[in-house]
């Protein structure tokens, strides 16, 4: 997440939404003409689900000084297919008109499982299973069918793979 901001001095301030709450802090630019304002790295922000997003920016107690937020940029979390990285230890497959999602955890950690049909349409999720470090198999019978698109998300690492159910 990215924002342009301008401000005469440097400070803090919050952005959250009911699924995440990010504390950014930024640097003076030197006022609010047009020519200072600076896109900076804001972090990153979580946002669960598609639509309509209600994100607000909210004053904290120690650091607060008034700046302009001219544009606030969003970006996807990289998604990468097991072809292209193989390092991540993630694998998604389908097997008697079951999904399974065979992962290594090096660390205790939440696993976030999402299916989407091509549409784009969340068809199930299981959100935060929280993991001890090791081997995992995660399974479930979907009530779908077709060609669907299953994201897991480990930590910052997020892998999507193409599944066929029939």
């Amino acid at each position: 997440m990215k924002g342009e901001i301008a401000a005469f001095d440097s400070g803090n301030f919050t952005l959250s939404n009911d699924n995440s709450q990010s504390r950014i802090s930024f640097v003076g630019t030197g006022g609010w003409n047009p020519e200072n304002f600076k896109l900076i790295e804001m972090g990153t922000f979580d946002i669960s689900q598609a639509g309509l997003q209600n994100i607000n920016l909210t004053t904290v107690a120690d650091g607060w000084h008034p700046l302009g937020l001219r544009k606030l940029v969003l970006e996807p979390a990289t998604m990468t297919s097991l072809d292209e990285n193989q390092d991540i230890p993630i694998r998604i497959f389908v097997k008697d008109n079951k999904i399974y999602c065979e992962l290594q955890v090096k660390q205790d950690c939440n696993v976030n499982f999402f299916l989407y049909n091509m549409q784009g349409e969340l068809l199930y999720q299981d959100r935060n299973n929280y993991l001890n470090a090791g081997f995992h198999t995660l399974s479930f019978v979907p009530r779908h069918s077709g060609l669907l698109l299953g994201k897991v998300i480990v930590g910052n690492k997020v892998v999507a793979q193409k599944v066929s159910i029939k």
